[in-house]
């Protein structure tokens, strides 16, 4: 057995050891029981409910406004509720500061913002929501009534946040991961009406605005996808200005100019130091 096979042997040897460790470790079971607990049916476990009436709360690009209603906080981990619930009216208004992705988004909503009326929200989140409300208003505890889950339910709005083969990401996994580094910048996503806004810290691009494009979709349609904290509005035009952080792989390209028909007509190899 030639050298380079050995050491392939054994960094996969030691690749599946080191597998097979974790996923017996206190950590990848304690995982493994906030993921699940994410599916929680929203039945017959204690919920927090509040009355709300004028709150409003700001997440990144996201104005959400809570007029009147009630809100219930469920599926607690670590004594932190991780889905909300919203009945009532409210209100949430987006400004996208990108004219690329104002356009995207007019594409295919037929609107180039945000600013829904709704009766219906929930709210899956791993940030400090829950500590906010509780400064504000006074909970108390009992479970959900079928009205409640009926309408929640009727709405599919817990639908679109379920891991499905059409996302790029696994949300109940983002999810479970935020819970772990629990702080005012963890995850917050909210579905209201046809629309959903995402902010995940632990994404290339953490603010996404989602839309669904067909009734009935089993997924989101995401023409909105922008880094936390964008404040500057950003034309088409700062696009080709934009910079972007790379990693040279050399100094010395080889550049080939040839003609249609696949002959070389010239060549260069210029020093870029």
């Amino acid at each position: 057995m030639s050298n380079k096979k050995v050491i392939i042997t054994l960094i996969t040897a030691f690749l599946l050891i080191s597998t097979a460790v974790f996923a017996k470790s206190d950590l990848s079971k304690q995982f493994n029981n906030y993921y699940n607990a994410l599916d929680a049916d929203m039945m017959n476990h204690d919920a927090e409910h509040f009355t709300i009436t004028d709150f409003t709360y700001t997440k990144d690009l996201a104005n959400i406004h809570f007029i009147n209603g009630d809100l219930y906080l469920l599926r607690y981990i670590n004594e932190r509720p991780t889905t909300a619930l919203f009945i009532g009216e409210g209100r949430v208004d987006i400004n996208v500061p990108s004219e690329a992705e104002r356009n995207a988004l007019e594409s295919v909503s037929g609107k180039n913002s945000v600013a829904e009326d709704f009766k219906v929200c929930i709210i899956r989140f791993a940030d400090d929501f829950d500590l906010v409300v509780k400064e504000k208003f006074t909970p108390e505890v009992l479970q959900i009534s079928w009205d409640v889950y009926n309408t929640i339910k009727e709405e599919q709005a817990d639908f679109f946040f379920k891991p499905i083969i059409n996302h790029t990401y696994d949300n109940y996994f983002e999810q479970t991961r935020s819970i772990f580094e629990r702080n005012a910048k963890g995850l917050f996503w909210i579905d209201f009406n046809r629309y959903n806004f995402l902010y995940d810290p632990n994404r290339p691009f953490p603010v996404e605005v989602g839309y669904e494009f067909e009734p009935n979709d089993f997924a989101m349609t995401y023409p909105v996808a922008l880094p936390a904290d964008l404040t500057t509005e950003q034309s088409n035009f700062d696009l080709s200005t934009a910079n972007y952080q790379t990693t040279p792989l050399g100094y010395t390209p080889d550049i080939y100019l040839t003609g249609l028909d696949g002959q070389r007509i010239d060549s260069a190899r210029p020093d870029m130091q």
